[in-house]
């Protein structure tokens, strides 16, 4: 069971997947459900060739370089969570780490969608965005 407030939402035990502890998902949810998909593969056309490397076939390879890039002592990075959409079935949000040191300046990151029903995450949801 997962408990929200004065909610609770079954899980179903078939369900493998992934699923967040709060309904609707706080920012915290939206990053460990983004942290425990790291094994989905991206099945979004914009996803290929869009990481720092040409075999990152996984939400976790996809999102390591971009995170790799960050550690620069004297870059303005950070992560921003932002909640898109609210439909009858599921919830959809958007998890983007941005960087930027001179003109050196890029925004990379994920969608997916949460379903309302169980709190799951929608692997096939995985949406690769971003510019720079």
């Amino acid at each position: 069971m997962l408990v929200s407030g004065c909610s609770t939402v079954a899980r179903p035990k078939e369900d493998a997947g992934f699923h967040v502890r709060h309904m609707p998902p706080g920012d915290r949810d939206v990053f460990e459900a983004l942290l425990s998909s790291g094994g989905v593969e991206l099945g979004d056309p914009f996803c290929q060739g869009a990481g720092r490397g040409t075999d990152d076939t996984t939400v976790g390879a996809y999102l390591s370089g971009f995170l790799v890039e960050m550690n620069q002592a004297n870059g303005g990075n950070h992560l921003v969570i932002e909640h898109l959409s609210d439909s009858n079935e599921a919830w959809t949000v958007r998890a983007m780490l941005r960087h930027k040191e001179g003109e050196d300046v890029w925004s990379w990151g994920v969608e997916f969608a949460i379903r309302k029903q169980d709190g799951s995450v929608d692997p096939r949801s995985f949406r690769c965005i971003g510019a720079g």
